[in-house]
């Protein structure tokens, strides 16, 4: 990887683990603090040294509550990068070798990628019932066709190269052939593409529990503390400003290091 690329990367992958000791290290940083806490007395104050981000309108600390935060921020979009890359790397491979499956394996997906994500999540969020993992399978399936369309063009593209031919010519199982010969040459695109969709899944997250219709109010995101301060944005802005400072670093530390996979394995690069 060139100097060029490799500065975005470095700074992307610090910003994530910097997150991702925020997040482990909550309890810890938070002083214990039980990010549920309600203090009435102590409702809607400025940040000071004792309490460096404040407290929201309940009187509760939101430093802590911005660092357990980040664990369902990070957790959503590392869960919905991994599900929504594996079942769509398997959807989109045999639409892409078993051609009587194409059609109608394509056609599904067309009549997915027709409803807008967030349109989708928020339908399939009324009708289960709200919890982290709920939320994940709604992204999943919101961010699934983008990973099987890639994967089948891609799957197409290689199945012509004489490598998979003479596989198929030797008589070689399909499963060999996809796994053995076909994978390992689509995995880079496809590693690049689960980054982006895990900094989608993650502003997607924050989308939902804004508008009510993700993780439940009593689990503390950054979506629902942002909505929780939109009331006094203009009076308290640190309610709403700290937790959308947090989503919007750790979002562009994820698409700095998918910027830079992206120049990595692209063959036009230089």
């Amino acid at each position: 990887m060139s100097r060029r690329g490799a500065v975005p990367l470095a700074l992307g992958l610090a910003i994530l683990l910097a997150m991702a000791f925020l997040a482990v290290a909550a309890p810890l940083l938070g002083g214990d603090r039980d990010p549920g806490l309600i203090l009435p007395a102590e409702r809607a104050l400025g940040p000071s040294f004792a309490r460096p981000f404040g407290t929201d309108l309940l009187g509760r600390d939101l430093f802590t509550r911005v660092l357990y935060g980040a664990r369902v921020s990070l957790l959503v979009g590392l869960g919905v990068a991994l599900a929504a890359t594996a079942a769509g790397t398997i959807i989109g491979m045999i639409a892409g070798y078993v051609r009587g499956l194409d059609g109608v394996i394509m056609r599904l997906i067309d009549g997915l990628m027709s409803i807008p994500p967030v349109l989708l999540a928020v339908t399939l969020m009324a009708v289960m019932r709200g919890s982290l993992w709920n939320v994940i399978a709604a992204i999943t399936l919101a961010e699934l066709p983008r990973v099987a369309r890639l994967a089948r063009a891609s799957v197409q593209t290689v199945r012509g190269q004489i490598f998979v031919q003479a596989a198929i010519v030797s008589g070689a199982p399909t499963t060999t052939i996809l796994l053995r010969h076909i994978l390992p040459n689509i995995a880079a695109s496809l590693f690049v593409q689960a980054s982006f969709i895990g900094a989608s899944a993650i502003m997607l997250e924050a989308v939902l529990s804004f508008i009510g219709a993700g993780i439940p109010p009593t689990i503390p995101s950054w979506g629902n503390i942002m909505a929780e301060g939109r009331s006094l944005w203009q009076v308290k802005p640190h309610i709403l400003a700290f937790p959308a400072l947090f989503l919007c670093v750790t979002v562009l530390g994820v698409n700095l290091v998918g910027d830079a996979l992206r120049d990595r394995f692209d063959p036009r690069g230089a």
